[in-house]
């Protein structure tokens, strides 16, 4: 990925009401097994907040399996898209989704995106 582009898509990343929100979310998950989160449409719920999980693990060494769930296949997908890119990679690789008959993960996939139809298959 160039540098300008990178540097744009850490600024947006950046300017995401989450992005406020990352030391308390990730200290209320410490706290915590389970953190509901709440915010509106576009805040960074199902991009940002999977990736603080997956940061936080790597920089501690910790092993890390994240699912995130969507309501409908189409954003299941589209999450798994926009967070791989996100991070400079492709579907299958650290970040990964599986919808109805369709799968794209690997023995490295750490972050999982999926429609709720399809939880029974993980």
């Amino acid at each position: 990925m160039p540098k300008r582009k990178a540097a744009a898509e850490a600024a947006e990343r950046a300017a995401l009401p989450i992005a406020a929100h990352r030391a308390e979310f990730l200290g209320a998950l410490e706290r915590s097994q389970a953190v509901v989160l709440e915010g509106e449409t576009g805040s960074g719920k199902s991009t940002q907040a999977p990736q603080f999980v997956l940061e936080h693990a790597a920089e501690r060494g910790l092993p890390c399996n994240i699912i995130v769930t969507q309501p409908r296949r189409i954003s299941a997908l589209g999450v798994a898209e926009r967070v791989a890119a996100e991070r400079g990679e492709m579907p299958g690789g650290t970040v990964g989704y599986s919808i109805r008959l369709e799968s794209k993960s690997s023995a490295a996939t750490a972050l999982l995106s999926g429609s709720s139809a399809s939880k029974q298959r993980w």
